[in-house]
Protein backbone atom coordinates (compact mmCIF):
# COMPACT_ATOMS: atom_id res chain seq x y z
CA UNK A 1 0.00 0.00 0.00
CA UNK A 2 3.11 2.28 0.52
CA UNK A 3 4.26 1.86 -2.66
CA UNK A 4 0.77 2.58 -4.41
CA UNK A 5 0.86 5.67 -2.71
CA UNK A 6 4.70 6.73 -3.69
CA UNK A 7 3.52 6.18 -7.01
CA UNK A 8 0.11 8.19 -6.73
CA UNK A 9 1.92 11.05 -5.04
CA UNK A 10 4.73 10.93 -7.92
CA UNK A 11 1.74 11.36 -10.17
CA UNK A 12 0.27 13.97 -8.92
CA UNK A 13 3.57 15.72 -8.50
CA UNK A 14 3.94 15.07 -12.27
CA UNK A 15 0.10 16.44 -13.01
CA UNK A 16 0.81 19.55 -10.76
CA UNK A 17 3.54 19.95 -12.68
CA UNK A 18 2.37 20.20 -15.88
CA UNK A 19 -0.78 21.81 -15.47
CA UNK A 20 1.59 24.57 -13.44
CA UNK A 21 3.75 25.07 -16.99
CA UNK A 22 0.70 24.88 -18.99
CA UNK A 23 -1.29 27.75 -17.36
CA UNK A 24 2.04 29.74 -17.35
CA UNK A 25 2.25 29.23 -21.23
CA UNK A 26 -1.67 30.35 -21.50
CA UNK A 27 -0.83 33.12 -19.12
CA UNK A 28 2.19 34.44 -21.37
CA UNK A 29 0.54 33.76 -24.70
CA UNK A 30 -2.58 35.85 -23.26
CA UNK A 31 -0.99 38.56 -21.80
CA UNK A 32 1.56 39.08 -25.09
CA UNK A 33 -2.40 38.67 -27.02
CA UNK A 34 -3.80 41.57 -24.86
CA UNK A 35 -0.19 44.26 -25.31
CA UNK A 36 -0.62 43.54 -28.79
CA UNK A 37 -3.72 43.73 -29.52
CA UNK A 38 -5.45 45.40 -26.91
CA UNK A 39 -3.06 47.82 -25.08
CA UNK A 40 -1.09 48.86 -28.26
CA UNK A 41 -4.28 49.00 -30.64
CA UNK A 42 -4.51 52.43 -32.78
CA UNK A 43 -7.42 52.93 -31.17
CA UNK A 44 -6.82 52.56 -27.33
CA UNK A 45 -3.21 55.05 -28.45
CA UNK A 46 -5.34 57.82 -29.75
CA UNK A 47 -8.02 57.49 -26.48
CA UNK A 48 -5.14 57.67 -24.40
CA UNK A 49 -3.41 60.33 -26.20
CA UNK A 50 -6.87 62.51 -25.68
CA UNK A 51 -6.82 61.70 -22.15
CA UNK A 52 -3.87 63.16 -21.21
CA UNK A 53 -4.00 66.11 -23.32
CA UNK A 54 -3.38 69.31 -21.66
CA UNK A 55 -3.03 67.14 -18.53
CA UNK A 56 -0.11 69.79 -17.38
CA UNK A 57 -0.23 72.49 -15.46
CA UNK A 58 1.79 74.84 -16.85
CA UNK A 59 4.21 75.11 -19.80
CA UNK A 60 6.76 77.93 -19.70
CA UNK A 61 8.81 78.45 -23.16
CA UNK A 62 11.48 80.88 -24.16
CA UNK A 63 12.14 82.19 -28.09
CA UNK A 64 15.01 84.10 -29.41
CA UNK A 65 15.19 85.53 -32.68
CA UNK A 66 18.63 87.62 -33.98
CA UNK A 67 18.40 89.49 -37.32
CA UNK A 68 20.32 92.20 -38.74
CA UNK A 69 20.71 93.85 -35.18
CA UNK A 70 17.58 93.33 -33.55
CA UNK A 71 17.35 90.76 -30.95
CA UNK A 72 14.03 89.58 -29.33
CA UNK A 73 13.26 87.82 -26.33
CA UNK A 74 10.13 86.25 -25.45
CA UNK A 75 8.87 83.99 -22.58
CA UNK A 76 5.97 82.45 -22.68
CA UNK A 77 3.78 80.92 -19.39
CA UNK A 78 0.71 78.98 -20.28
CA UNK A 79 -1.19 78.12 -17.21
CA UNK A 80 -4.07 75.44 -16.88
CA UNK A 81 -3.90 74.58 -13.48
CA UNK A 82 -6.77 76.69 -10.62
CA UNK A 83 -6.70 79.60 -13.16
CA UNK A 84 -6.02 79.25 -16.77
CA UNK A 85 -4.06 82.25 -18.28
CA UNK A 86 -0.99 83.31 -20.62
CA UNK A 87 2.05 85.32 -19.25
CA UNK A 88 4.47 86.54 -21.77
CA UNK A 89 7.38 89.08 -20.88
CA UNK A 90 8.68 89.96 -24.35
CA UNK A 91 11.92 92.37 -25.02
CA UNK A 92 12.89 93.73 -28.58
CA UNK A 93 16.00 95.35 -28.84
CA UNK A 94 17.86 97.40 -31.87
CA UNK A 95 20.78 98.55 -32.44
CA UNK A 96 20.66 100.71 -35.60
CA UNK A 97 23.45 101.39 -38.11
CA UNK A 98 23.59 105.16 -36.91
CA UNK A 99 24.72 103.79 -33.13
CA UNK A 100 20.99 104.18 -32.43
CA UNK A 101 20.19 101.56 -29.64
CA UNK A 102 16.58 100.80 -28.72
CA UNK A 103 14.73 98.65 -26.57
CA UNK A 104 11.28 97.99 -25.80
CA UNK A 105 10.15 95.57 -23.07
CA UNK A 106 6.33 94.66 -22.77
CA UNK A 107 4.37 92.41 -20.30
CA UNK A 108 0.84 90.65 -21.78
CA UNK A 109 -1.31 88.60 -19.87
CA UNK A 110 -4.36 87.17 -21.67
CA UNK A 111 -7.56 85.17 -19.57
CA UNK A 112 -10.22 83.46 -20.78
CA UNK A 113 -12.26 86.76 -20.96
CA UNK A 114 -10.04 89.28 -20.88
CA UNK A 115 -6.70 90.37 -22.17
CA UNK A 116 -3.98 92.64 -20.42
CA UNK A 117 -0.86 94.75 -22.05
CA UNK A 118 1.28 96.84 -20.66
CA UNK A 119 4.87 98.68 -21.60
CA UNK A 120 7.04 98.15 -19.02
CA UNK A 121 10.29 99.78 -20.44
CA UNK A 122 11.11 101.92 -23.56
CA UNK A 123 14.79 103.02 -23.51
CA UNK A 124 15.77 104.97 -26.64
CA UNK A 125 18.73 106.80 -27.89
CA UNK A 126 16.57 108.89 -30.00
CA UNK A 127 16.39 112.80 -29.17
CA UNK A 128 13.53 114.76 -29.95
CA UNK A 129 13.54 118.25 -31.84
CA UNK A 130 15.03 120.17 -28.58
CA UNK A 131 17.70 117.58 -28.80
CA UNK A 132 16.79 115.83 -25.28
CA UNK A 133 15.97 112.23 -24.99
CA UNK A 134 12.43 111.21 -25.65
CA UNK A 135 10.11 110.62 -22.64
CA UNK A 136 7.97 107.70 -22.67
CA UNK A 137 7.14 107.63 -18.63
CA UNK A 138 3.30 108.49 -19.42
CA UNK A 139 3.03 104.87 -21.47
CA UNK A 140 5.09 102.73 -19.53
CA UNK A 141 3.86 100.79 -16.22
CA UNK A 142 0.10 101.80 -17.95
CA UNK A 143 -2.16 98.67 -18.45
CA UNK A 144 -4.10 98.28 -21.26
CA UNK A 145 -7.06 96.07 -21.20
CA UNK A 146 -9.64 94.23 -23.77
CA UNK A 147 -12.52 91.72 -22.65
CA UNK A 148 -15.06 89.55 -24.33
CA UNK A 149 -18.18 91.59 -25.43
CA UNK A 150 -21.97 90.81 -23.84
CA UNK A 151 -22.91 89.38 -26.90
CA UNK A 152 -19.78 86.93 -26.61
CA UNK A 153 -18.17 88.53 -28.98
CA UNK A 154 -14.48 89.18 -28.39
CA UNK A 155 -13.08 92.98 -28.67
CA UNK A 156 -9.96 92.16 -30.15
CA UNK A 157 -7.99 89.09 -30.75
CA UNK A 158 -8.09 86.33 -27.69
CA UNK A 159 -4.37 86.05 -26.53
CA UNK A 160 -5.35 83.02 -24.71
CA UNK A 161 -6.23 81.18 -27.34
CA UNK A 162 -3.38 82.21 -29.53
CA UNK A 163 -0.34 80.96 -27.11
CA UNK A 164 -2.07 77.90 -26.39
CA UNK A 165 -2.07 77.44 -29.96
CA UNK A 166 1.47 78.44 -30.32
CA UNK A 167 0.41 81.35 -32.44
CA UNK A 168 1.77 84.25 -30.30
CA UNK A 169 4.12 86.26 -32.90
CA UNK A 170 7.41 87.34 -31.25
CA UNK A 171 7.41 91.21 -30.95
Amino acid sequence: MAKETKEQVKSVRYRTRWLSIFGLVILLVSGWFWWTKVYTSPRNVFLGMLSSSLSTPSVTRHLTEKASGSTQNQYTQINFGGQTFVHVLNTNQQVGQTGQNNSIKTETIGTLRQDFARYVAIESSQKNQAGKPLNYASVQQVWGKSEVAKNGQATSTRFLEQATLGIVPLG
